[in-house]
């Protein structure tokens, strides 16, 4: 009987142990991100901050196991961003509304969520950022 050379003995190494390994199968998430809007053109910075909130919830959220016959769109408006500034410190409230609609956009779900966040008064732009990813969690949560 032949040896095998290296070479072959190393991909039927790789083979069968390709075979071995369970691939983790990726998440489905019956929810996509719909339209995102903020108040002002001068925000449009928390336009990204605001949907990178939500596709970071959404991946969070357990949906259970299994195929989804029915697909989501989930659209969020900031309503509202309030910042109270003090001597030292600036104290931001954000306010999102956040809608879930079939796929015939059919209104399944309104919901708001809300949040403060604090940090030093030069910091004012991460309040604000932290404020937002709060409230679309507040109202995700929901």
């Amino acid at each position: 009987m032949r040896s095998m050379s290296f070479a072959r003995r190393a991909a039927a190494a790789c083979f069968f142990t390709s075979l071995l390994v369970v691939a983790k199968p990726t998440k489905q998430i019956p929810v996509s991100v719909g339209e995102i809007e903020t108040p002002e053109p001068a925000r449009a910075n928390l336009k990204s901050v605001l949907q990178e909130a939500i596709e970071q919830e959404l991946q969070q959220q357990d949906f259970g196991k299994g195929r989804y016959a029915k697909k989501y769109i989930l659209s969020a408006a900031l309503v509202k961003l309030d910042n109270a500034v003090s001597e030292r410190t600036v104290a931001s409230t954000a306010v999102v509304s956040l809608v879930l609609r079939n796929q015939d956009q059919v209104l399944v779900a309104s919901i708001k969520g809300s949040a403060t966040a604090e940090d030093v008064r030069k910091n004012a732009p991460v309040a604000e950022r932290e404020a937002v990813r709060g409230a679309v969690r507040s109202g995700i949560k929901r």
